[in-house]
């Protein structure tokens, strides 16, 4: 997908990050400092992970980043 995102012209990174998955990915945004993250949801779990996933729902409620989860 960055791939197809770079051939627009858009600057995009795609970032594989080691750990546990919320918690890397949080480490990444701030050490990277994005204008926004676009993360995949699954949506498995309860009502709110339903809604999210674990996940994304965690990255969501403690990024300073803005968030596009996607399905």
């Amino acid at each position: 997908m960055a791939e197809r995102f770079k051939a627009e012209g858009i600057a995009v990174s795609a970032v594989a990050v080691e750990g546990t998955p919320a918690e890397a990915i949080l480490r990444a945004i701030d050490e990277l400092k994005p204008d926004l993250v676009v993360m995949g949801s699954r949506g498995e779990g309860g009502f709110a992970n339903a809604l999210l996933g674990g996940v994304a729902e965690q990255v969501v409620h403690h990024s300073p980043a803005p968030v596009l989860v996607v399905k």
